[in-house]
């Protein structure tokens, strides 16, 4: 039987959509493969996360990864960790092993047989193996499923920066914003993901407050987002979700990495301001910023007309047309 093995990240560090995109690949792949799952023993996340499925899964040390994987002999390996290494990738070209990457923007990228860099827009030099943009997006199950937003009066926001949040973006945002909430009488729902470490504080904040829910690590993310009009995010791949539900955000990025996502801009329906930096970043400009379109009908009208635009539903089949013209797996 052919197999396919799937090489995943997943830690406070990282977040959780590796694994959430590795899950919905994999739920797909036709059952003439066996699937493997594969982490190295310091994404905690994905190990939880793979412990709650049925998928056969092993934890081995990072530098022994790519060995291991050669010892379980797949026919094609799907590798979403972020940047990878050509040596290794050639490693496993020349032991007869397709490669496919996701988010790949290291060296590796163009060793393997095709790299789906989704979150990335396309540059000026390319190759046919490396395909880019929000065309290629794989929407999740729950998304597909779940109707998009039509235009209301700002009631509700949502606050969600990840699964892990590093920055602790969501406490520092809820204060910034909380007492303009208050004001104009607008509820805030705020989500934290499996990683996030600052719950007892972010608590202890909430505590006595009014018109704030707290959800921690839901399932089922769509289901809230369909109840919000605004939304304040990290630079991720919840850009793109957020836009299929055609929720306008205003958006923090994480790191510098995140700052390459160029998506989340004025165009598509955002506000982008720009990457954390504990000196110099500016949370009364983001409060100004939330404020103004609780004010300015308009302002607000224009960024969620901006969405109109955007259709996902045909990324997850590019996707995996893609795949099958290396592999059949689909």
């Amino acid at each position: 039987m052919k197999s396919v093995l799937f090489n995943i990240l997943g830690s406070k560090k990282n977040g959780t959509g590796h694994i959430y995109r590795a899950l919905s690949l994999a739920k797909e792949i036709n059952l003439n493969y066996k699937i493997i799952f594969i982490t190295n023993r310091t994404q905690k996340l994905a190990i939880q996360n793979l412990k709650k499925t049925n998928y056969v899964f092993f934890a081995y040390p990072e530098k022994k990864i790519f060995k291991q994987i050669k010892k379980h002999s797949p026919d094609i390996v799907i590798n979403d960790v972020l940047s990878t290494n050509k040596n290794n990738i050639k490693f496993l070209k020349r032991n007869s092993i397709k490669v496919i990457n996701f988010e790949d923007l290291g060296n590796g990228n163009l060793s393997a047989d095709l790299t789906i860099n989704e979150i990335y827009q396309k540059p000026k030099k390319n190759t046919k193996k490396i395909l880019w943009g929000e065309k290629y997006f794989f929407l999740r199950d729950e998304f597909v499923k779940q109707n998009k937003n039509k235009f209301k009066k700002i009631k509700n926001i949502l606050l969600f920066f990840g699964g892990s949040d590093p920055n602790n973006l969501t406490l520092k945002t809820l204060k910034s914003i909380y007492f303009s909430a208050e004001k104009f009488n607008i509820k805030i729902l705020i989500i934290t993901g499996i990683g996030y470490k600052n719950i007892s504080n972010l608590k202890k904040f909430i505590k006595n407050k009014k018109n704030i829910i707290l959800i921690n690590n839901t399932k089922k993310i769509s289901h809230y987002m369909q109840k919000v009009q605004i939304a304040f995010t990290s630079n991720g791949r919840t850009t793109y979700e957020l836009a299929h539900m055609n929720i306008p955000s205003i958006v923090i990025s994480h790191n510098k990495r995140e700052s390459q996502h160029k998506f989340a801009s004025i165009k598509n329906g955002f506000i982008n301001l720009g990457k954390f930096n504990k000196k110099k970043f500016l949370f009364n400009n983001l409060n100004l910023q939330f404020v103004n379109l609780i004010k300015n009908t308009n302002e607000y009208k224009k960024l969620y007309n901006s969405m109109l635009k955007i259709n996902f539903s045909l990324g997850r089949q590019r996707v995996k047309n893609a795949i099958n013209k290396i592999e059949k797996l689909f």
